[in-house]
């Protein structure tokens, strides 16, 4: 992305996912500059917050980005998705209170946003409102059916509340929209052993982890790839 920089250094997108790629790669230096840069270009807009929160969450930095976010917010609290990403900035702190208003902030302004419903149902799981979180849940497999973490948020809530058989009925579900997945087949594998199917559970784990071994296998290959000169490309570093 760098030696695109002179002809794309006025798009605040660029700049944006610029300094994400550049904090990953430990390039202080770019990133300070993109940062820099940003606030040049959208100056000291809702939108330039917006952006550098969304950034700083990407990078774990989360008390920045609830700085950032809350800037936002001030400035525009109308801003579209400005609560949602303070939401998950809180949610990852574990400060799960302040994420749910948050949540519940964006779907007064947005309410067919999926996403909100889905890390609300996460919020109410953890601060354990099984209820909630299982109508949280199931809103947003209203609005879309094939959303596999609601499903597995549904799972996650029938296994605490031991009601086992409906809770492998939603990894079936999830299993069918996502066959790849080891979350799936680890905690099918919890549940079986709760049961005292212990066979079908340890089958289960076992996939889990062979799944999940396998994924870091392919994972690694692709990061040896990339160190492999790519000429056809021009110059850029993908």
């Amino acid at each position: 992305m760098e030696p695109i920089w002179a002809q794309e250094s006025r798009d605040l997108t660029y700049l944006y996912v610029l300094d994400i790629a550049a904090e990953k790669a430990e390039r202080k230096d770019l990133s300070d500059r993109a940062l820099a840069q940003l606030g040049e270009v959208g100056g000291d807009s809702p939108e330039v917050h917006l952006l550098i929160g969304k950034a700083k969450l990407n990078l774990e930095a989360y008390d920045d980005a609830i700085g950032e976010l809350k800037a936002t917010i001030a400035g525009n609290p109308r801003l579209p998705f400005a609560h949602f990403y303070l939401g998950m900035a809180y949610s990852k702190k574990g400060d799960y209170e302040a994420a749910k208003s948050e949540f519940l902030a964006d779907i007064a302004l947005e309410p067919d946003v999926v996403f909100n419903y889905d890390e609300l149902g996460n919020v109410f799981f953890m601060l354990e409102n099984d209820a909630e979180a299982t109508k949280a849940y199931q809103h947003a497999l209203k609005l879309d059916p094939k959303m596999l973490d609601a499903h597995l948020g549904l799972a996650k809530v029938y296994q605490r509340q031991q009601q086992y058989e409906k809770a492998l009925q939603e990894l079936t579900v999830a299993g069918g929209l996502d066959p790849t997945s080891s979350r799936i087949h680890y905690l099918r594998g919890q549940i079986l052993l709760k049961m005292g199917r212990k066979e079908e559970g340890k089958q289960e784990l076992d996939t889990s982890v062979a799944m999940s071994s396998a994924r870091r296998d392919q994972r690694q290959k692709e990061l040896e790839g990339e160190a492999i000169p790519n000429p056809e490309q021009n110059g850029s570093e993908r």
